[in-house]
Protein backbone atom coordinates (compact mmCIF):
# COMPACT_ATOMS: atom_id res chain seq x y z
CA UNK A 1 0.00 0.00 0.00
CA UNK A 2 2.83 2.42 0.68
CA UNK A 3 4.63 1.73 -2.60
CA UNK A 4 2.86 4.69 -4.19
CA UNK A 5 4.69 7.02 -1.78
CA UNK A 6 7.83 6.37 -3.82
CA UNK A 7 6.19 7.33 -7.08
CA UNK A 8 4.75 10.73 -6.21
CA UNK A 9 6.13 13.54 -8.34
CA UNK A 10 7.40 16.33 -6.07
CA UNK A 11 8.67 18.64 -8.81
CA UNK A 12 5.95 21.23 -8.21
CA UNK A 13 6.72 21.28 -4.47
CA UNK A 14 10.43 21.68 -5.22
CA UNK A 15 9.66 24.50 -7.66
CA UNK A 16 7.55 26.16 -4.95
CA UNK A 17 10.47 26.08 -2.54
CA UNK A 18 10.31 22.74 -0.75
CA UNK A 19 13.58 22.13 1.05
CA UNK A 20 14.98 19.27 3.09
CA UNK A 21 16.86 19.32 6.37
CA UNK A 22 19.70 17.04 7.30
CA UNK A 23 18.55 14.21 9.57
CA UNK A 24 21.03 15.06 12.36
CA UNK A 25 19.68 18.64 12.44
CA UNK A 26 16.11 17.37 12.68
CA UNK A 27 16.94 14.95 15.50
CA UNK A 28 18.89 17.59 17.40
CA UNK A 29 16.03 20.10 17.19
CA UNK A 30 13.36 17.57 18.15
CA UNK A 31 15.33 16.52 21.22
CA UNK A 32 15.89 20.16 22.19
CA UNK A 33 12.17 20.86 21.84
CA UNK A 34 11.25 17.74 23.79
CA UNK A 35 13.62 18.56 26.63
CA UNK A 36 12.28 22.13 26.80
CA UNK A 37 8.59 21.19 26.69
CA UNK A 38 8.37 18.07 28.83
CA UNK A 39 6.90 18.18 32.29
CA UNK A 40 9.48 15.89 33.87
CA UNK A 41 7.58 12.62 33.84
CA UNK A 42 7.27 12.35 30.08
CA UNK A 43 9.23 9.72 28.20
CA UNK A 44 10.28 9.96 24.62
CA UNK A 45 8.32 7.20 22.95
CA UNK A 46 6.72 6.30 19.67
CA UNK A 47 3.54 4.54 18.71
CA UNK A 48 0.22 4.31 20.42
CA UNK A 49 -0.65 2.92 23.83
CA UNK A 50 -1.01 -0.88 23.93
CA UNK A 51 -4.70 -0.57 24.86
CA UNK A 52 -5.42 1.59 21.83
CA UNK A 53 -3.42 -0.74 19.59
CA UNK A 54 -5.56 -3.67 20.78
CA UNK A 55 -8.74 -1.72 19.98
CA UNK A 56 -7.50 -0.85 16.49
CA UNK A 57 -6.49 -4.45 15.79
CA UNK A 58 -9.90 -5.75 16.87
CA UNK A 59 -11.65 -3.25 14.59
CA UNK A 60 -9.30 -4.09 11.71
CA UNK A 61 -9.86 -7.84 12.11
CA UNK A 62 -13.63 -7.31 12.17
CA UNK A 63 -13.42 -5.25 9.00
CA UNK A 64 -11.28 -7.88 7.28
CA UNK A 65 -13.87 -10.57 8.06
CA UNK A 66 -16.70 -8.56 6.53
Amino acid sequence: ESASMSTINIQKALADGLTFRALPDTVRDILAWFNQERSGDDELRTGIKPEREAEVLVAWREQMQS
